[in-house]
């Protein structure tokens, strides 16, 4: 598969270190699966620490509206890595939106599958 100039440079753009994305400090992990058409999916992030999500997500969410990237992931509750708590569906739902994501359909378990279009 082929990235857009636009992914490349999102991702040279983020302090994350590959291939199962971890912050500087280790604080965070997240799975990003770049898609050929530029999008990117969020497979899983995982916090280690309490809070270490929501600044990783961040970071994510500025690169991606900075080179015009669409951000997709499904809200599927996980056992926290570390000192975080595990969110309910509705809970993550809610932590999502928070940053721009809205749901576009569900999966076989309920599920919400969600997006998020680069902002200016």
């Amino acid at each position: 598969m082929s990235l857009t100039t636009q992914a490349i440079a999102f991702f040279n753009e983020l302090p994350f270190v590959p291939p199962l994305f971890s912050t500087s400090m280790g604080d965070a992990m997240v799975h990003l699966a770049p898609q050929s058409d530029g999008r990117v999916i969020i497979k899983w992030l995982a916090s280690i620490s309490r809070g270490s999500g929501r600044a990783a997500l961040t970071t994510i969410v500025e690169a991606a509206d900075r080179h015009k990237i669409g951000l997709e992931l499904t809200a599927r509750p996980q056992r926290p890595a570390g000192s975080g708590k595990q969110m309910t569906p509705e809970e993550l739902e809610t932590f999502f939106a928070g940053f721009g994501f809205f749901v576009t359909g569900r999966d076989e378990g309920g599920f919400a599958f969600m997006m998020r279009l680069p902002t200016p």
